[in-house]
This record gives structure tokens, C-alpha cells and sequence, in this order.
């Protein structure tokens, strides 16, 4: 009788546990905590507006998405990001155009001075070409979820730079793995200074590099504005960027909870790009109030021009063909109609 009750208790404890075990594992697969990285800053605006993202999401899904940030660059420069995506060590990542390029190469268009004058010829453009780029986003293996923008870079130093020609005698930092402006120093006869992201501030610091490009939003959120004297009140290039998640961790969720991604994203990415856009006045007023000095490079335009023609030239069929940069100059010339 004591055999037979024994027996009879182990087939009840393997009914109960069996549901139990079923029941944690579908609430495990019903779950999904996106692992993102970005280059903003910890306490910036730009983290803000990620973290009401994340509460918009969790609510619409009701909690069942939700985003881990790893803020700063503490996750790597984007190379590494774009590592880790690939080992499934982190799902998503704000790219700017230096990464965005390594995705998709023609996106480093976008980043080339002297081609956009506003922003409402760089959205002209990212509106005429979204739907291509979102494809090609998507054959790399991502979902394209929105744009934003960094703002529009000065220069800024340690000594006055109103020329091309200022560079030779600066220590001007490049990112290592962008393909546009080590060029651009060749032609202006500079050297460039390779680093990552993340190694720019201390080089500030020892004088490794005296000369960065940035707008003034990301001159304050970084803190580079602390070891410069000076800025160009001109802004030729834009610094761009976009969000992107991995297919692996996009396709895993149910389509409304991909739609939700994408909707809130949708707003998260406008609400991101009117910030920047109402704000990058402000804080170059800022950085005047903090003892940035301006330097007006103006009387030297043509030189500018030059040196950005040359740069087009030699980036064409490199970096994206003659037929993708003449439909962004058209384009853009739609944006002053």
C-alpha cells in the first residue's frame, strides 16, 4: 500500500510539475528585454527621450517589451556594437553615420561636408530616399526604426580655424573607422589623428588631438567643449544617425509587438529630431557664454567648397556610386523649392 501511494504521489508531483515548468517557459518566451547601446550620454536629452520610448513601449505592450540601455559607449565604439549584434550580445543601437556606413556603405553619403546646407534639405533627401535605404537596412539584417540627427558640425580647436589650410598646422581627430574625413584631411594636406569615440575626451586632455568636429549639443554632452577655445561659426556637416534593431530580436516578437516598436519609435525619433533642431541655437549660445570664441570662416567659402568637391570626387565609387550622390544633390535642390 506504501509502494502504491508513493507511486501515486510521484504521478501527481509530475502532473504539477510539468504545467509549472510549461508555464514559466511560455512567460519567458512571451517577454522580450531589448539590450541597447548608444553613444549618448548617460544624463543627455537624447537619453531622455530613449527612456520615455521604453516606458511608451512597455506600456503599449504591457510590459511585455522593454529596452535595457547601456549608455555612454560602455558597450564599445560601434564597431564593437555591430560586433556584439552579430554575437547576440546586444539587439540594438543608435548608430551614427559612421556606423550606419559599416551596415549599409552608400549611408555614408550622408555624412559628407558641404552636402547638406539645413535640415530641411537633409530630410528632403531621407524622405526621397527612406523606402531604399530601409530595404537595404534590411538585407544587412536590421529593422530600420528611425532617424535622428546629432545636429550640424563646427570645428572646434585650440587655435583659430578659418581655412582649410589651418588644419596642417592642428592635431584634427578622425574616427578610425570612418572612410570620410581621413580623406578629407588628405586633401587639405592635415593629419589626422585616428581614435574611437570613446578615447577622444583624454586625448583632449593630453593635447593627443587639439581640433574636433561636433555640434554643439554633442560638444556639451561630451564635455569636449572643456579642453577648446575655439568654434567656427559655420556648420557644414550634418551628423547624422539612426536606430537599428537586429532581426534575430525584431523577428522573435509577435507583429503587434513589432508594430508598437515601430509606432512609438516613429514618434520617439520626430520628438528626438525636433529637440535638436530647436535646441542646437541654444546651446551654441552656450558655449559663446562659457568662453568658446567664435571664428568666422566665411570669407574662406571657396576654399571649403573646393576642398568638399575634391572630397565628392574621390569618395564616388568608393563609397556610393555617381548615379546615388547625384540623386541626393537633386534632391536636395527639391528642398529650396
Amino acid at each position: 500500500m506504501n509502494r502504491r501511494l508513493i507511486a501515486l504521489l510521484a504521478i501527481v508531483a509530475a502532473c504539477l510539475v510539468v504545467p509549472l515548468g510549461a508555464g514559466h517557459l511560455a512567460s519567458a518566451a512571451d517577454s522580450w528585454e531589448i539590450r541597447m547601446a548608444t553613444i549618448a550620454p548617460k544624463s543627455s536629452k537624447a537619453m531622455r527621450i530613449l527612456r520615455a520610448w521604453d516606458l511608451s513601449v512597455q506600456e503599449k505592450t504591457q510590459g511585455r517589451v522593454k529596452f535595457r540601455f547601456y549608455p555612454g559607449g560602455i558597450a564599445g565604439d560601434e564597431r564593437d556594437v555591430l560586433r556584439k549584434i552579430k554575437l547576440n550580445q546586444i539587439d540594438a543601437t543608435s548608430l551614427t553615420s559612421v556606423g550606419l556606413g559599416q551596415v549599409v556603405r552608400s549611408a555614408s553619403v550622408l555624412q559628407v561636408p558641404g552636402m547638406f546646407k539645413n535640415y530641411q534639405e537633409l530630410a528632403a533627401v531621407r524622405t526621397a530616399m527612406d523606402a531604399e535605404w530601409q530595404k537595404a537596412f534590411d538585407g544587412a539584417g536590421f529593422q530600420h526604426l528611425g532617424w535622428f540627427d546629432i545636429g550640424f558640425g563646427h570645428i572646434f580647436s585650440n587655435q583659430p580655424v578659418t581655412r582649410p589650410a589651418d588644419l596642417k598646422k592642428a592635431r584634427p581627430w578622425v574616427w578610425r573607422d570612418d572612410p570620410v574625413f581621413p580623406e578629407l584631411m588628405k586633401i587639405v594636406g592635415a593629419n589626422g589623428v585616428p581614435l574611437s569615440l570613446p578615447e577622444v575626451f583624454p586625448a583632449l586632455q593630453t593635447k593627443m588631438v587639439d581640433t574636433v568636429i561636433a555640434s554643439p549639443t554633442a560638444a556639451l554632452g561630451l564635455q569636449w567643449f572643456h579642453q577648446v577655445k575655439y568654434m567656427t561659426k559655420q556648420a557644414d556637416i550634418a551628423l547624422v544617425g539612426a536606430t537599428l534593431i537586429s532581426h534575430q530580436m525584431y523577428k522573435s516578437m509577435p507583429p503587434d509587438c513589432q508594430e508598437v516598436l515601430k509606432s512609438t519609435g516613429k514618434l520617439a525619433h520626430q520628438k528626438a529630431l525636433e529637440l535638436i533642431q530647436t535646441e542646437e541655437l541654444a546651446d551654441y549660445n552656450t558655449l559663446k557664454g562659457r568662453g568658446i570664441k567664435e571664428v568666422d570662416a566665411g570669407p574662406y567659402s571657396a576654399e571649403w567648397s573646393k576642398a568638399y568637391g575634391q572630397l565628392r570626387v574621390a569618395l564616388t565609387g568608393k563609397l556610393f556610386s555617381k548615379e546615388l550622390l547625384e540623386r541626393v544633390v537633386q534632391a536636395t535642390k527639391s528642398a529650396k523649392k
